[in-house]
């Protein structure tokens, strides 16, 4: 049976991160708004940083939890490990 997902969007969780299948969240068109402009800012303030995934954190702390265990499940199931932030120098 299919179902309308015309609704929905992927939007990624950390903007620092790029969109792959641990830092990929499934919302509603509004959700996925708001969440883009907690975490990266409005796009009259558009940075890498926005508000940050720190504040969703601290205001959602049970949300944001849930979303981390179940990216931690993917990381395990797809043999994934997680994306460094910061890229090691080249020796």
């Amino acid at each position: 049976m299919w179902r309308n997902t015309s609704g929905l969007c992927l939007t990624r969780w950390d903007p620092t991160r790029p969109a792959c299948l641990d830092n990929l969240i499934l919302l509603t068109l509004d959700e996925a708004d708001a969440h883009d402009t907690e975490v990266w800012g409005t796009s009259d303030e558009f940075s890498m940083h926005g508000k940050g995934l720190e504040t969703l954190q601290l205001r959602e702390p049970g949300f944001a939890s849930s979303v981390e265990t179940k990216f931690e499940r993917v990381r395990v199931d797809f043999q994934l490990s997680k994306i460094q932030l910061s890229p090691e120098p080249h020796r």
